[in-house]
């Protein structure tokens, strides 16, 4: 029994040992086929394979298509997020493959030829696998420092990666992956990602503004915290990014001398605030930072508030005096002023990544407004006195309410505020409570107060030379309104020079141009609501004492229908912009339907897909078809040759245009329109126009209670905005109309044909052939570069056949793994190399 086990454990052996000799004589095209059907085996074989492959070998694979393969592979996998043991094997060959595919410079000018490859790659992200990502992480790694161009394909993979998870930044993949890995291997590598990253920027403060995004994300604490983890690998890592943080510190400060921490939130703040304080220029600065508080940092779409305030603030520092004085004699305005700005610093905003998280958003009522930190010592400045509190944020003037508290001694000086929030005495008047029982205790369950010790322990320290600074009275101004809505409202008001009658003298006379748009729009935002207005008139206070925004309410509501006169304003500022909006949309529509009946380029196309598609249907159910479905224009893409990177719709463009020059000219005539058109549905048109309609409806009703003045104001508007809106919906029949023609010319059902669908299908098959165009010239260039280089190695290889020379793979292979050791050892990072192409 032994000596039979034995025998077929030398036959297996044997078997194996053949099997592998011939697949390691596969030629490259095979590997490629056997590609289609992923499967570990495959990548096994694959892998051992590239091991021993030369680099004539290696370029017949990749010119096969062997990466595109490979990198749909990934795609197929990750469609669904890995998580099962076998993907996930699969899954991490396949990555394997890539990374021995591109250990050499030829695979890796490859991998970066095409920005889609490193977006396919990093979709293999997507798994619960350590190892996977940590083979991936370590690739992006040594892109990064391997080229400008890898660095760059690096951060839009990662960006495309944001977008596809909804993640709202684009290192929160890594620093996420940081902050929850446990395998310390993965996390050294993950640091390694941070720090090339970070380096691969030549210039310092491109590397500071990528830094500063990392350190928002919270890098700082998981590098400190990683410090305690006792690996060589992980703390080589930490060493990096530390001195590199410091050598560009200290490059920004030669850049930068002074004695202002330019990278210290605090400490430029107060720098800005000394040059400004006691100037005109601070109340600029007040109303800036007003503006700024009222960014929500928990909404998304700060991110692109901050963005905004960042690239205007360049271009205001860039902006002197000749572009001033240029604007002033072509009559430009100040807000048209960055049009002026040079080119260098429009590439400079562009290329900023967006900011780190913001801070915390402050309370509803902001606390009291603390003293400014003392100017650096270099400044020879003293400290200037607190500023003013935010508008509309004053201690309210109240009488008094009746109750009972328990009584105390007044303290002999000043002492320290206890920090609580008052009941008031009606409510605990109202029913049996905790604090009705505190105030009846008995004399002898009472604990009694050491008046004398508290004022010792927490009594106010004077401040030397207190009494000779002028004490500032409260203003004494009674709130009425939400303290919020008070502040929003006086910094609205602040647009205006005129006084509050005269405003509202303003909005009688119904004047858009004089009240100006944006205000116009600003006045209908802060428009007082019923339970204002009604809180307003039954005040009978001291109306002088009322607050700004108070004030502005009393003499607004005196204005007889001050609602409808701005509602109507603004409504009739926007209706012209609305319908200018609309206009041009509907017309896209008409046009684009316009020129797909009877173009006679598009039916040409057409018939030489169903010839073609007949031909390669012929004998089966889909064969000898008169027509098709529009939709299935789109499916030409999903038919592949034999070279992977050619399909159905590559080779229908191609021999189109070499048979007929003008094969393709409805590209260019249908696709402006529908490209247009496809942004817009007909419903959303349908709803603008009916909200426009509804607006006007609403207006019209509301007058008929106005006064005469409000009336003829608005009485011309109403007949122009009513036949206007009638216009529209005739030429929604107009569209109405072409559907039906539509329906009729594609042979389509009628009930279930929708017109945005069809125009979306013909703008995607448009931009797919366009897309095609440009992938068969890359091609075609591609094939040529390679057949020059087979001919110039086979033209080699016969002028010196018997003189032995080092191989050039020698010389090129294995970038990968030498890029890779070098990282992990933490040298020569910065050293990139030139920018590929």
């Amino acid at each position: 029994m032994d000596r039979e086990s034995s025998k077929w454990t030398v036959v297996r052996q044997l078997l194996g040992k053949v099997l592998q000799q011939q697949t390691d004589e596969y030629k490259p095209e095979v590997y490629v086929r056997m590609l289609r059907n992923p499967s570990i085996r495959v990548f096994t074989l694959l892998k051992r394979r590239l091991k021993k492959s030369d680099n004539v070998w290696t370029e017949g694979f990749l010119n096969g298509g062997g990466l595109e393969m490979l990198l749909e592979a990934i795609d197929v996998i990750s469609s669904r997020r890995v998580t099962k043991f076998s993907e996930a094997l699969r899954l991490l060959e396949c990555v394997l493959c890539i990374e021995r595919l591109v250990n050499s410079k030829l695979g890796l000018s490859f991998l970066i030829q095409h920005d889609s490859h490193i977006k396919k790659l990093v979709k293999a992200l997507d798994t619960t696998d350590t190892l996977v990502k940590k083979h991936v992480f370590d690739l992006l790694s040594a892109l990064c420092v391997y080229s400008r161009e890898g660095y760059r394909l690096t951060l839009n993979a990662l960006d495309s990666y944001k977008t596809q998870k909804k993640q709202r930044y684009r290192f929160s993949l890594i620093v996420n992956e940081l902050k929850s890995a446990d395998d310390i291997p993965y996390r050294a590598t993950l640091l390694a990602v941070v720090n090339c990253i970070i380096v691969a920027n030549e210039e310092v403060k491109d590397r500071v503004t990528v830094r500063n995004e990392f350190i928002g994300l919270g890098i700082l604490d998981l590098v400190a915290d990683l410090r305690n983890i006792d690996d060589e690998k992980v703390i080589i890592q930490c060493d990096v990014f530390d001195d590199e943080k410091q050598s560009d510190d200290d490059e920004i400060v030669k850049l930068n001398p002074g004695c202002v921490d330019i990278n210290n939130h605090r400490e430029v703040f107060n720098a800005v605030f000394h040059k400004v304080y006691n100037t005109p220029l601070s109340d600029i600065f007040l109303n800036v930072l007003q503006t700024l508080l009222q960014f929500d940092p928990n909404n998304p779409i700060s991110d692109v508030q901050w963005n905004i305030v960042e690239t205007s603030v360049k271009r205001a520092f860039l902006i002197d005096e000749k572009q001033i004085k240029r604007a002033e004699l072509q009559g430009a305005k100040l807000e048209e002023l960055p049009q002026y700005v040079g080119s260098s610093e429009s590439a400079a905003v562009k290329s900023a990544p967006p900011p780190p998280p913001p801070p915390a958003p402050p309370s509803v009522r902001p606390p009291p407004p603390p003293p400014p930190p003392p100017a650096p010592l270099c400044a020879g400045l003293p400290p200037p006195p607190p500023p003013p509190p935010p508008p509309g944020i004053h201690p309210s003037v109240v009488k008094p309410l009746e109750g009972s508290a328990p009584t105390s001694p007044k303290p002999k000086i000043k002492m320290k505020v206890v920090n609580w929030t008052k009941v008031p005495p009606r409510t605990i008047s109202s029913f049996e409570n905790v604090w009705k029982e505190v105030e009846n205790l008995p004399e002898a369950e009472r604990i009694a107060v050491d008046y004398e010790t508290l004022e010792k322990l927490f009594c106010r320290k004077l401040i030397a030379k207190a009494q000779n600074k002028p004490k500032v009275k409260p203003p004494k101004e009674i709130l009425l309104l939400d303290p919020k809505r008070s502040m929003n409202t006086n910094i609205f008001l602040k647009q205006f020079k005129e006084s509050h009658s005269e405003i509202v003298a303003m909005i009688k006379e119904g004047d858009i141009d004089k009240i100006g748009p944006e205000r116009l729009r600003g006045l209908q935002k802060i428009l007082p609501v019923e339970d204002e207005v009604t809180m307003l008139k039954e005040f009978d206070g001291d109306k002088e004492k009322l607050g700004n925004a108070e004030k502005f309410y009393v003499e607004l509501i005196q204005l007889q229908a001050f609602d409808t006169r701005i509602n109507g304003l603004v409504l009739k500022d926007e209706f012209k912009q609305d319908v200018s909006a609309i206009r041009p949309n509907i017309e896209s529509v008409v046009n684009a339907c316009q020129h797909l009946l009877h173009n006679e380029s598009f039916e040409m196309f057409l018939r030489y897909v169903l010839e073609t598609g007949n031909f390669m249907n012929a004998g089966g159910y889909a064969g000898d078809a008169k027509g098709f479905k529009i939709s299935s224009l789109n499916k030409l893409r999903d038919t592949r040759a034999s070279n992977p990177r050619v399909t159905l719709l590559h080779y229908l463009v191609e021999e189109a245009e070499k048979r007929d020059k003008d094969a393709l000219a409805f590209v260019g005539e249908l696709y402006p329109d529908l490209n247009r058109a496809s942004k817009f549905t007909i419903d959303a048109l349908t709803a603008e126009v009916k909200d426009v309609e509804d607006s006007v409806s609403k207006l019209d009703k509301n007058l008929k209670n106005c006064p005469a003045d409000v009336k003829n104001q608005l009485k011309s508007f109403l007949q122009e905005a009513k036949t206007e809106i009638k216009s529209l919906k005739k030429d929604f029949k107009t569209i109405d109309s072409w559907t039906k023609k539509l329906v009729k010319y594609f042979c389509e059902n009628e009930k279930s044909f929708k017109l945005d669908e069809c125009i979306e299908t013909l703008n995607t098959f448009c931009e797919n052939i366009q897309r095609c165009k440009k992938e068969n010239e890359e091609r075609k260039v591609q094939e040529e570069k390679a057949e020059r280089r087979k001919k110039q190695k086979l033209a080699a290889a016969k002028a010196s056949p018997k003189q032995p020379t080092r191989p050039i793979e020698q010389e090129e292979d294995n970038i990968l793994d030498r890029l890779r050791a070098e990282i992990r050892q933490g040298i020569n990072l910065r050293k990139t190399a030139p920018s590929s192409g």
